[in-house]
Order: structure tokens, then sequence, then C-alpha cells
């Protein structure tokens, strides 16, 4: 039998359990637990509470959402608005990242083994809804090439270009307004120039292997500098790839997994792995504090969540100065929290 929202489940390797309030990608669930917290755990790792019956949420039941690692077009239903929007204090939408993406994919190669036709994607890969616009720009003059709303977690492709058609374009503009039906903190709007000019399209070594797709592309990070392949590297060229790994190394990643704290778990309970994960956290972040690290990312997987709610317990109780939220999915997909300790 499958889950519900508001069902109250147990986890099926540990003591403990909660109540299902929202279904997350990649099969996952987040479950509220007793004193409150909410963590994300595979489905695999639930049963029902046989003890307990459906209990009614204050949140809405929703969908399962579409993996954003194969986009699909999303047309959204109206809703109903009569009843006025409700607060709840307990989901709180915030998402320093706020990552949106727009994403060049090679779709079709012509009789010389090249590149011959692209198609475009916008990429929602933050917490927040956003309505975009994005306009093409030649010489100071905007055509659009597509507005909508887009959910969390969701993708929508915008146009299919041939590659005559796309060496035309010197710009592409991208305008994100962020929100969510859910209580949320305000967002600013962004926009984001790409620039498109001089891009070798048809050739492959322009595209990287990415989480989102299973063909090679460009994923450029809306607010981020993109840098593409190129090759022949002028002087200006090295100073931009230089440059971008300064900023790069501002950020220590820390792998919480057991196999890179110890040689051997044999004879290890799970409590003391937790322990020894643990104790390497807060060793690491101290250092980091010492060491004016800006941010650092602490990978500690999926699993059944523990160790992710672990270390965002000590974060709250122990440092609670220091703000923290889910790293890249793009990078780490949900496996990763990241701690900012300077701005």
């Amino acid at each position: 039998m499958g889950f519900r929202i508001g069902d109250k489940v147990k986890f099926l390797n540990e003591a403990g359990g909660g109540v299902i309030k929202k279904f997350l990608a990649n099969n996952q669930a987040m479950v509220e637990i007793e004193d409150g917290f909410e963590i994300n755990t595979l489905l695999s790792n639930l049963v029902h509470d046989t003890s307990a019956q459906h209990i009614a949420l204050d949140v809405e039941p929703e969908a399962k959402p579409t993996k954003v690692e194969k986009p699909k077009n999303f047309v959204k239903e109206p809703q109903d608005k009569a009843s006025g929007p409700t607060f709840s204090e307990k989901k709180i939408v915030s998402d320093d990242k706020a990552l949106v993406c727009l994403a060049i994919v090679p779709v079709g190669l012509d009789s010389a083994f090249a590149y011959s036709l692209f198609d475009l994607y916008i990429l929602n890969d933050s917490n927040y809804d956003i309505l975009f616009t994005a306009a093409q720009v030649k010489d100071n003059i905007y055509r659009l090439i597509e507005k909508g709303e887009l959910e969390a977690g969701m993708s929508m492709n915008i146009g299919q270009y041939t590659l005559e058609k796309l060496k035309t374009i010197q710009r592409i503009v991208v305008d994100v307004l962020y929100f969510s039906t859910s209580s949320y903190i305000s967002k600013v709007p962004t926009t984001h120039n790409s620039d498109f000019a001089g891009i070798a399209w048809n050739n492959p070594e322009t595209f990287s292997k990415n989480d989102y797709f299973d063909e090679p592309a460009i994923i450029i990070q809306l607010g981020r500098k993109t840098s593409f392949k190129s090759s022949s590297k002028t002087n200006k060229d090295v100073v931009k790839i230089e440059s971008e790994a300064q900023v790069v190394n501002e950020t220590e990643e820390v792998d919480l997994h057991i196999e890179e704290i110890t040689d051997s778990i044999e004879g290890l309970q799970p409590g003391e792995i937790l322990q020894m994960q643990m104790a390497r956290f807060e060793t690491t972040l101290e250092g980091a504090l010492k060491a004016k690290t800006k941010r650092i990312v602490y990978i500690h997987g999926v699993g059944n969540g523990k160790l992710r709610y672990e270390i965002q317990k000590v974060l709250k109780n122990k440092y609670p100065s220091l703000q923290y939220q889910d790293a890249s999915y793009a990078e780490y997909g949900f496996g990763a929290t990241m701690v900012i300790l300077k701005k």
C-alpha cells in the first residue's frame, strides 16, 4: 500500500517515526518527527505505523513532483483562491541559492557528426515557484522567447533552434520572480544575461555531462559566471578562469561518509558510527571558523536522514548565528548541507 500526505510512519532501520508532510523527488518524503524537526528520507526506509490513523495536516496534499533530471513541459492547473492565503509557521520556504538554470541541449547530429539542432530549457532547481521571462537580445532590441510559471523542481522546454539560428543569438536575458503558495521568505527578483557570442555550438567538447539530462549539455546557473570550453585561450580567458577558481576555493567540502573517516567499520554499531561522523562534523566546523572559511559543504548522503537531522540540530542549538541550507542539487543531489560561515 502506498503512502499519503499525513500518514504516520515508522523508520524501517531505526527507532522512531513521524508524519509525512511532503513527497519529494527521487522517491523521497519529508517526515516531521516528534520534536518538530523535518527530515528527508527514502520511501523505502518507511513503513506504516499501524497503531495510528491518517492525520489531517495543515497543508494540502501534494502530488509527487516530476524529476528535474528529465525535463517535461509543465502546465499549472488553476487554483481556488476563494478561501484566501493561509500561513503556516512549520513550513516556510527559504532557499538562499534559489538555483534557476538555462540549459542548451544538443538533440541532432548532421552528416558530419556535428550538432545541428538544440533544445533550450528553463530549470527550476530551487524551493520556490517562479515566474519568468526569457528574451533574445540583439543590438539592444529584446524579442520574447517564452514566459511562464514554473513550480519548484520542474523544467520547461522554451524553444528549439537550428545551428544557424543559434549562431545569430547574441544574448539571452532571463528575468525571474520567486514566490510560493506556502509561507515564504521574500527573494529579490533576478535578471541574468547569458552571452552567446563566440560559443562553438557544433563542437562536442563545448557540452558536458550533467545531473539533469542524459545527453551532454550546457547548464548555465543564473546569477553565476559561466565559462565555456574553447580550443584556444587568450590571456583574458586565463585571468577569468583563475578568478573563478579563487571563488570556488572559498568553499570547503567535507565528506562525512564513514568510509572517509575510518578504514574499517567492522564491529561498529550504528550509534558509534554516527558519533564518529558528528565528531568529524564539529571538528571541521570549528577549524573552518578559525580559518575564516566562507562556506563549508558537508556531504552526508541521503540514507534515512538521521545524520542530516543531527547536523542541523547541532547548528540550530550550538551555532544559532550560522545560516545553513541544502547544498546545490546539481552538484550533490539531496545529500549535502552547506553552512554559511561568512558573507
